[in-house]
C-alpha cells in the first residue's frame, strides 16, 4: 500500500512538470522577425549586385567574341582570295591584306601589278596607286575597340598591315615577308573600350606565317 502510493506520488509530480508556465521567459535561440527581414534584405541586395555584374560580364564577353568572329572571318576571306587568285574587278592582282584605319575601323585592299606586270615592292596600304580599296568595314558594338600588333606604346599609331601574296599564299606582315621572319606574328586585340590587353577583357587574334589563325581569351 505504501509503496503504491510513493508511486502514484512520484507520477503526479511529473505530470506537474509538463503543465506549462505562463511566467517562464521565452527561449532567447530563435530570431525575431526584424532579425529575419534584415538578414533577407542584405542577401536581396547582395545578389542584385551578383546578377548584374554577371550579365554584364556576359554581354562584353559575347561582344568581344562577335566582334573578333567578324575579323577573322574577313581575314579567311582574303586568304581564300589569294589562294585562288581572285580577280578585283575584272584585274588581276597581287592578292589581299587587311589595314588598321582606326580603333573601330579597317580596310581590305589589295595591290596591283607594276608596269612590268610583277607583284614585288612594298606590300603595305598606301593612299596612291596600285593600292585598290576593297571594302571597309566599321565594328558594330560601341563599347569594343581593336587594338592593332602595337609596335610602341602609343595606341593610335600606324598599325602593322597584313597581307597574304598567291599562289600559296605567303604572308607578310608590315611588308616582312614571314617565310623570312618565322618569330614575327600580327595580332589584333579586341577589347572593352578604355582597357588595355593583357586583361579578363580582351580577345586577342594571332595571325602567323602558316597563315593559322589562333583566337584566344
Amino acid at each position: 500500500m505504501a509503496i503504491s502510493l510513493l508511486k502514484n506520488t512520484i507520477s503526479l509530480k511529473l505530470d506537474t512538470n509538463k503543465i506549462p508556465n505562463e511566467n517562464r521567459k521565452p527561449s532567447s535561440l530563435g530570431f525575431s522577425l526584424l532579425e529575419m527581414l534584415m538578414v533577407i534584405s542584405i542577401v536581396g541586395v547582395f545578389s542584385s549586385l551578383f546578377i548584374i555584374n554577371f550579365r554584364s560580364s556576359s554581354t562584353n564577353t559575347t561582344a568581344r567574341h562577335q566582334v573578333s568572329s567578324i575579323i577573322v572571318s574577313n581575314i579567311r576571306n582574303i586568304q581564300s582570295m589569294a589562294l585562288s587568285g581572285t580577280q578585283f574587278n575584272g584585274q588581276i592582282v597581287c592578292g589581299y591584306g587587311i589595314h588598321y584605319l582606326s580603333q573601330t575601323n579597317y580596310l581590305i585592299y589589295t595591290r596591283q601589278p607594276d608596269g612590268a606586270g610583277n607583284c614585288t615592292g612594298n606590300v603595305n596600304y598606301s593612299n596612291n596607286s596600285p593600292t585598290l580599296n576593297v571594302n571597309q568595314y566599321t565594328i558594330g558594338n560601341s563599347s569594343m575597340i581593336i587594338r592593332w600588333s602595337p609596335n610602341n606604346s602609343n595606341p593610335n599609331v600606324s598599325k602593322d598591315d597584313i597581307f597574304f601574296q598567291p599562289p600559296d599564299p605567303k604572308v607578310f606582315i608590315d611588308n616582312k615577308d614571314l617565310s623570312n621572319n618565322s618569330s614575327y606574328v600580327a595580332t589584333i586585340d579586341v577589347v572593352l573600350n578604355g582597357q588595355n590587353c593583357p586583361s579578363t577583357n580582351c580577345t586577342t587574334i594571332t595571325i602567323y606565317k602558316s597563315g593559322k589563325i589562333d583566337v584566344t581569351n
